[in-house]
């Protein structure tokens, strides 16, 4: 895994981290303006940071182990 990758699942984490505690401590009335694209951009957190858990936890975490393991053989 390069830096960058490592930086950006970072950064997606920490936003949709940043996003939720918005949602949960923030103001209890947003303007309807801002609501629309609100939604917009949550949905797409949500879809980055789950893209970030697949690739560090799931099959393309799986698939990297086994391509190391398969550098590693003679």
């Amino acid at each position: 895994m390069s830096k960058g990758q490592a930086t950006l699942g970072v950064a997606l984490t920490v936003g949709f981290i940043a996003l939720t505690a918005f949602y949960f401590f923030g103001p209890s009335e947003i303007k309807p303006v801002l609501k629309e694209p609100l939604m917009l951009v949550t949905g797409c957190w949500i879809a980055n940071f789950t893209t970030v858990v697949n690739w560090f936890f799931g099959s393309s975490k799986g698939s990297s182990d086994k391509n190391a393991l398969l550098k590693k053989q003679p």
